[in-house]
């Protein structure tokens, strides 16, 4: 969609053209850059195609995009909408929102500014953010390194479906080749992205609930001290919390990562596990680990 505007405007802006032009110009093949005029086409933009010395790719001169099609609140959206986008560093938008800003006639104020990018390497994701939106749009299977939880690093070819945004981190979604089986890679842990010049057929994406599955969940009762309220209120519904004598208890199921008792670590003596003993066990077998590094 944000190509056909894109060419759109362009015509509109030049008057006339190539394929072999419109295709160097928007970095495509003449058979994306055909199919996409065929779009146009069909959605009733009066494109014209002339061959010979004088030919070329054209719109009909008295047609004039209608801009009252979308109310003004529908205009602002779609103005606001693609303002966000620059959070994900990708600058191919911010063209085509100056575009519809002077068509609109409309400027928007910056009201909201995420940035989902990390403190120490913003350049390194907005890499990412490129690689994998092409690769994502284009169906073309990558190659990359990845690092799990136990610090293995294996090589991964996939078929790239979806970034997700999840619980404060970004994750692709992908279907694993070699495993024949769909998965979640953490971007921080993907490193050396390639795009390979083989495609592949892209299936219906079902939505995704959440990363893990619910048979992972195992039912917790914890104890913080006041000082972790933040925290508490942040991770937990009010429902699963329970003010008693200066500190919250919290009873809920949360899922058994790797990770989780790290997390469970890194509270330190502001944090008592009630339930299940086998937590506590595990949480107590970390700390003695801890302690031979030290001895």
């Amino acid at each position: 969609m944000q190509r056909l505007l894109e060419i759109l405007y362009y015509l509109l802006d030049v008057k006339k053209t190539t394929a072999k032009e419109l295709a160097q110009h928007f970095e495509v093949s003449l058979r994306t850059i055909y199919r996409d005029l065929d779009r146009l086409i069909v959605a009733g933009i009066p494109i014209q195609s002339r061959q010979g010395k004088n030919g070329g790719i054209s719109i009909d001169e008295h047609y004039v995009l209608d801009k009252y099609v979308l109310n003004d609140l529908q205009q602002e959206d779609i103005l606001l909408a693609l303002n966000t986008l620059s959070a994900l560093h990708i600058d191919n938008y911010q063209n085509l929102t100056s575009q519809l800003q002077r068509h609109f006639h409309k400027n928007i104020n910056d009201w909201i500014d995420i940035d989902f990018s990390s403190w120490h390497d913003p350049i390194h994701i907005k890499q990412q953010f490129n690689l994998l939106k092409e690769a994502i749009l284009h169906t073309k299977y990558i190659r990359f390194q990845y690092i799990n939880l136990q610090n293995a690093k294996s090589i991964k070819k996939v078929e790239p479906l979806q970034l997700v945004f999840k619980a404060q981190s970004w994750y692709l979604r992908a279907f694993d080749v070699n495993k024949v089986k769909e998965r979640i890679y953490k971007l921080t842990r993907i490193k050396n992205i390639q795009i390979l010049n083989e495609t592949f057929h892209r299936k219906k994406v079902e939505p995704m609930q959440y990363i893990y599955n619910s048979d992972e969940k195992i039912n917790v009762i914890l104890l913080f001290d006041k000082d972790c309220a933040s925290f508490i209120f942040d991770e937990f519904n009010d429902d699963e919390i329970t003010e008693q004598e200066g500190k919250y208890l919290v009873s809920s199921q949360i899922f058994n990562t790797p990770w989780l008792i790290s997390t469970l670590i890194s509270f330190g003596s502001h944090l008592k596990i009630i339930e299940p003993l086998s937590l506590q066990k595990e949480l107590l077998a970390e700390i003695h680990k801890i302690e031979n590094i030290y001895e």
